[in-house]
C-alpha cells in the first residue's frame, strides 16, 4: 500500500479545508457584524440629531428612546425620561403648569 491509498492521506487535506472554509465563514460573520454595528451608530446619530421631536414607545407605554429635539421643546432630557415610570406624569404635569401660565398671563 503506497502513501496515497492511507485514509489520512485524503482526510487531512479534507480537514484543512473544512477548517479554512469556517475560518473564512466566522470572518465574513465578524466583517457582517461590525458592518451591522457600525451602521446602526450612524442611525443612532442621525435620530438622535434630527430636527423633530422623535420618541420610541414599547408595548407598555415606556419611553425607549428620546431624541435632542425632545430635550430641547421639553426641557426634561433623556435620562429623565427614557425608562422612567412616572415620564408621561413629568411631562403631562409640565405641559399643564404651562397652560395654567398661559391663562394666567
Amino acid at each position: 500500500m503506497d502513501s496515497s491509498d492511507k485514509p489520512n492521506d485524503r482526510l487531512i487535506p479534507e480537514m484543512q479545508r473544512q477548517t479554512a472554509a469556517r475560518n473564512a465563514e466566522e470572518l465574513d460573520a465578524e466583517k457582517a457584524n461590525q458592518f451591522l454595528q457600525e451602521n446602526a451608530e450612524r442611525l443612532r446619530h442621525v435620530v438622535e440629531d434630527m430636527p423633530v421631536l422623535m420618541d420610541a414607545f414599547d408595548a407598555e407605554g415606556n419611553i425607549l428612546f428620546w431624541n435632542k429635539e425632545c430635550e430641547q421643546v421639553t426641557v426634561f432630557s433623556a435620562d429623565e425620561i427614557v425608562g422612567n415610570p412616572k415620564a408621561m406624569e413629568l411631562l403631562y404635569r409640565s405641559v399643564k403648569q404651562a397652560e395654567i401660565y398661559s391663562v394666567s398671563c
